[in-house]
């Protein structure tokens, strides 16, 4: 079960891109990233006994990853389908593509890149949380 609500997505975080029916699937794929870029951090210290403040702002932080997610998906779809062509040539087939127009082309080619900034995205939110939830050092 993710770690959010549309009611928060819509009501504390305002956002809009991600449709009600559409929620519960980036909602949960959301959550599971955070998960993993916090090294499962969230699920060792226990969600529910996180103060307030730290969950809200983890709900924020899925959120907005979700709306990145969800506009990669959109975006690695166009490429895949063809539709960033920028031109094309019948005689001796000549197709280029459009390149640089959008912040996610240059993510688009490695899930790397794609976990540094969805990364940077939550930390966002997170940064000042406390336990530190990117903390990935022994205790």
């Amino acid at each position: 079960m993710g770690y959010t609500s549309y009611d928060f997505y819509r009501q504390k975080y305002f956002g809009e891109s991600v449709s009600e029916t559409e929620f519960p699937k980036w909602n949960e794929r959301a959550s599971d990233k955070l998960d993993f870029l916090t090294s499962g951090n969230i699920r060792k210290i226990g969600y529910a006994q996180l103060e307030e403040f730290a969950r809200e702002q983890i709900q924020k932080a899925v959120c907005r990853l979700a709306d990145e997610m969800q506009a990669i998906e959109k975006r690695t779809a166009e490429y895949d389908a063809g539709k960033v062509i920028k031109s094309h040539s019948a005689g001796s087939e000549s197709i280029s593509f459009e390149v640089g127009k959008n912040k996610l082309d240059a993510i688009l080619t490695s899930q790397e890149k794609q976990n540094m900034y969805l990364l940077a995205a939550a930390e966002e939110y997170l940064q000042n949380v406390s336990p530190n939830l990117f903390y990935r050092g022994y205790e």
